[in-house]
Order: C-alpha cells, then structure tokens, then sequence
C-alpha cells in the first residue's frame, strides 16, 4: 500500500490532559513502535533508546527528515486547570499513629492542565494499513492516563486530497527546522523529532501555528 495523505480523528470521552504545548502525532506512532518491540521498565530513564521499526518503518513519510505528521488540532483553543487530591481522614493521623507523608495512605494534591475537546484531529502522509495496525493499540491520548485523561473512544482514518502534515495554507502543522524554510515569521528551539524529551532533537524551529515557506525541493 502507497502513503498518502490522511487526516486522523479522535473521539474521546474524556479530554486530553498535557505536560508539553503540543501533542505530536509521531511521538504517539513511535511510543507504539516501541511498545511492540521494547520493554519501556527495563530502558534507562530519560536516555533515548534506539528500537528497530521493523515493518512499520514507512507508516509515516519523513520529508527532509522531518516525520510527515502534524501536531493535534483541538476543537477548542483554551486550555484549563483541574486539581484533584488523595486524602486519608483518620483519628490517627493527629495521634501520630498514620504516616500521610509516604506509603499508602500518603496525602497528595495534583494538578491537571488540560484542553476541553473531545475531538482531536492530526494530519500525516503515511500508509494507512500500517497506522491502522498501531493506532489500534491506542486507549488514551496525553498525560495522566492512569486518572482517565485522554480515553479514546473511536478513531477514523480519511484519505484527503491534499498533504497537509508539514504545512497547510502556509502555516506550520509541526516544528520545522528553519534550515529547511526560506521564509518563518518567528522561530525558538524545539524538539523536532521524536523523542521530543530528548535535548539531543532540539534545534531552531519555526513553531506550529508560525508562517512558513519551505524551500524549494525540500
């Protein structure tokens, strides 16, 4: 099956809570590689650990480098805050008798910030029947899936006209390399590629929702 240009749309029952500005799809396509041929427990923490793509290598186009997949497309801009707490009522506490600083009755507060959409949508050029295949172990989208955030309740696949993974009407759908644009209204250093927690993929980019121009052949 040729690539070709799709967009990708989830439902979702509950919003999706994040950690980072942008939600990348090929982050999303690549943790799903690694989790079909890796053991995520057994790698070193916060080092980028190299994992054979197999068969799924062509599930998203690269251009120049550059994964062929969008950033999500929220129905809604904002973005709010939620905080939820864990808390032991007991007698004992005040006796000193219950520890609440550690173990299992350890009192906790946490904070969300999440987008209210229920419907998140990303565009990519890649082959279909292989992101089918990996989008079908996706539960949930974004940070603190272990409290709900992000559940998937369907995900459709379209084939569109038009490629709008890299960039649409002229707007960065990604970060992009500014060495590979002629033209960008504004720039910072950013992750480019996955993994975007790796200070090794950094470089300056011209940021999702910035005016661009590629350059030609690129």
């Amino acid at each position: 099956m040729k690539a070709k240009p799709l967009k990708i749309t989830f439902d979702l029952y509950f919003p999706v809570a994040i950690n980072y500005r942008w939600l990348h799809f090929d982050g999303i396509i690549g943790h799903m590689i690694f989790a079909r041929h890796g053991d995520r427990y057994a790698s070193p923490t916060k080092e980028p650990v190299h994992v054979e793509p197999g068969h799924f290598k062509r599930a998203i186009t690269l251009k120049a480098g550059v994964p062929c997949a969008s950033v999500a497309i929220f129905e809604h801009e904002e973005y709010r805050t939620s905080h939820y707490v864990k808390r032991t009522e007991s007698d004992l506490i005040a006796k000193g008798k219950l520890d609440i600083g550690s173990g299992y009755f350890r009192a906790w507060r946490m904070l969300a910030i999440y987008n209210p959409s229920l419907r998140v949508i990303f565009y990519v050029h890649g082959r279909r029947d292989l992101l089918e295949e990996l989008l079908s172990d996706v539960t949930h989208l974004g940070d603190n899936i272990r409290m709900g955030w992000g559940m998937v309740r369907s995900v459709t696949i379209e084939e569109i006209a038009r490629d709008c993974s890299i960039t649409m009407n002229g707007i960065a759908m990604r970060p992009i390399p500014v060495r590979l644009c002629s033209y960008y209204s504004e720039a910072h250093y950013l992750a480019w590629r996955p993994p975007y927690w790796s200070g090794d993929n950094i470089e300056l980019c011209a940021p999702p929702g910035a005016k661009v121009r590629l350059k030609r052949n690129e």
